[in-house]
């Protein structure tokens, strides 16, 4: 009856049908995504904190500045003042009488210089991510300034002990 036929159009309308929609319609937007690309937009999502921390940092090159060597020429006056200061430590701990603590200073001065050259890594490689993009020059102007260290410099400062 009449009760039987309100049912059915109620039914209906409730799973997508009687709004315009076709059958196809409704079944595209009821399936989940393709299977590529919410695993992508995951990832993106994942990598989107270091994409905008990039860009803040090379935001300022854009337009052709040159980034600022203070960082490095800073870390490269560390790194040196901590190889000096190891040298001078390791030193003391060879004398025939060493005064006392001098094996603690020099395992303090190696971690010191461990610190400043992974400052100068850190630095260094910033400056290599900007000159990447923006200026493929600016390794040569770094090494023409004297404000870098080679890796072999910075082996040849922990001596023969090593790290």
């Amino acid at each position: 009856g009449v009760g039987g036929e309100g049912e059915g159009e109620g039914e209906g309308k409730g799973k997508g049908e009687g709004e315009g929609k076709g059958e196809g319609e409704a079944a595209a937007v009821d399936s989940p995504a393709p299977s590529g690309l919410l695993p992508s937009l995951e990832a993106w999502a994942a990598e989107q904190p270091r994409y905008e921390e990039e860009l803040a940092f090379l935001r300022p090159h854009a337009g052709g500045k040159y980034p600022s060597l203070a960082p490095l020429h800073a870390a490269k006056e560390a790194w040196e003042g901590a190889a000096d200061a190891l040298v001078l430590a390791r030193s003391a701990t060879k004398l025939r009488k060493p005064p006392p603590g001098a094996a603690e200073k020099a395992e303090e001065a190696l971690a010191s210089v461990q610190e400043a050259a992974a400052a100068l890594r850190a630095e260094r490689a910033a400056l290599d991510a900007v000159a990447e993009l923006h200026f493929p020059e600016l390794p040569l102007r770094i090494r023409a300034a004297g404000f870098d260290v080679s890796e072999e410099e910075i082996a040849e400062a922990f001596g023969a002990e090593g790290l």
